[in-house]
């Protein structure tokens, strides 16, 4: 047997071993390798050390001299429960607090509920896609991030409409400071009847005073966002924000704030904008 990973029975040798509880013993008794257990059990040799060093999954027994894990075969029943936990999506904290009992099932049963629910909409999303294909449009993708709080140049005001809000973050921007501008869409006009618009550049300290676009310095919060990106041109937008509402439809997220635009711009114009949605996670019934 070469090294830990060997595939056979450690001997019936007398061995000195250390228990988990740190005690030592002198063992004459077969015992797995954790190759071969590896092997019997279906949980990977990476996993087997993964759990041992969290004490989710204790080795019978380590070789004293050689750090060896040893594992014998009462084990296995252990090892399978905690393999279909996994494989039914359990993370590994919440595999190490189960106890078996109507409480265990009912955690894996509203387990399998958020996976399904999961699937479901990410099938309606597919079909969707193969629907706006069938029309001629590809749809872009809605994807989850969390987008760190962010330095920004900004200036808030109210406009009439959103010409006016793009002749705004023109004048704001500046090519050789900034690649990316945007704006934070805090009332499209809904209240007011006049867009309350945030607009905004992306700065860098290490830019030269000179070269600082003029405006308030802050910072944009952290957020958890529904984010897509679409080119240029209205029916692009359009088509844009109705993919987002449609999967916050379908999601269960929640909205948690005002829509956030990010305009990058290629060559000194904008080519792509990518709309940021600040979102909650769905509360679990």
């Amino acid at each position: 047997m070469a090294g830990e990973d060997g595939n056979g029975l450690a001997g019936d040798q007398a061995r000195d071993l250390t228990l988990p509880s740190g005690k030592t013993s002198t063992w004459k008794t077969k015992m797995l390798s954790i190759g071969a257990f590896s092997r019997l059990s279906g949980l990977s040799i990476k996993a087997l050390r993964l759990y041992d060093s969290n004490r989710l999954f204790r080795p019978a027994a380590v070789d004293r001299k050689t750090g060896y894990r040893r594992y014998d075969l009462t084990q296995i029943v252990e090892a399978h429960r905690i393999l279909a936990l996994r494989q039914m999506g359990m993370s590994l904290a919440v595999v190490q607090r189960k106890q078996d009992g109507p409480g265990d099932l009912l955690v894996i049963k509203r387990a399998i509920e958020i996976q399904m629910e999961s699937l479901a909409v990410q099938l309606a999303t597919v079909n969707e896609a193969l629907s706006e294909h069938g029309m001629g449009r590809t749809p872009p993708s809605v994807v989850l991030k969390r987008v760190p709080a962010t330095a920004v140049v900004s200036r808030r005001t109210n406009v009439a409409d959103y010409a006016e809000a793009d002749a705004l973050i023109e004048e704001l921007c500046d090519p050789e400071s900034s690649a990316v501008s945007g704006a934070v869409w805090h009332d499209c006009g809904t209240f007011s009847g006049r867009v309350d618009a945030e607009l905004f550049l992306l700065t860098s300290d290490s830019l030269s005073p000179q070269r600082r676009p003029k405006g308030t310095r802050g910072e944009l919060p952290p957020m958890l966002a529904a984010s897509c990106i679409h080119g240029p041109g209205d029916a692009a937008a359009t088509l844009a924000y109705q993919v987002m509402q449609s999967w916050l439809d379908r999601s269960g997220y929640r909205r948690a704030g005002p829509y956030r635009e990010l305009y990058y711009r290629i060559n000194g114009r904008p080519r792509l904008t990518e709309v940021q949605l600040p979102i909650t996670r769905p509360v679990s019934p």
